[in-house]
């Protein structure tokens, strides 16, 4: 059984390859690619997010800038995502009653929603799941390289 699910990626020489590796190593050669995509898709939606029209405040692009990807912690899985910035890094009053990213990306009943984050997973999804499988693949050969040295 594999400790990483990689179902999504569809490669199934990939998932039996890993398959074959100790639970501990699949995690070890998968979380390095799966943290790699993370850090391209939240760089990726910063820039959509700067090329938005009309433009958001330079003190909310700086803030979304600043937001490192982050493993979160949790059974079933390995996972990793950007962080959105808090209400203080944003300026927001915490009794205020929108939290203005969740605008920007959904809207309101008001106001139509300016997708950056969503569109940007939708965009690279394909590109993305190639570039996880050859990281992981790479990495399961050099896992091979040292089980068998070993």
């Amino acid at each position: 059984m594999s400790a990483v699910d990689l179902t999504v990626i569809g490669d199934k020489r990939l998932i039996r390859a890993l398959e074959k590796l100790p639970g501990a190593m699949q995690r070890k050669v998968a979380r390095p690619a799966l943290r790699a995509s993370a850090v391209r898709m939240n760089k990726a939606a910063v820039q959509k997010l700067a090329a938005m029209w009309p433009p958001v405040s330079g003190d909310m692009l700086a803030a979304f800038k600043a937001q490192k990807v982050k493993s979160i912690k949790g059974k079933g899985g390995i996972r990793f995502a950007a962080m959105l910035p808090t209400r203080e890094e944003l300026g927001i009053p915490a009794d205020a009653e929108h939290y203005f990213p969740n605008v920007l990306e959904y809207g309101t009943n008001l106001i139509a929603g300016r997708s950056f984050i969503r569109a940007t997973v939708d965009e690279m999804a394909e590109q993305e799941f190639r570039m996880i499988g050859q990281d992981i693949g790479v990495r399961i050969e050099a896992a091979w390289a040292s089980l068998v040295a070993a």
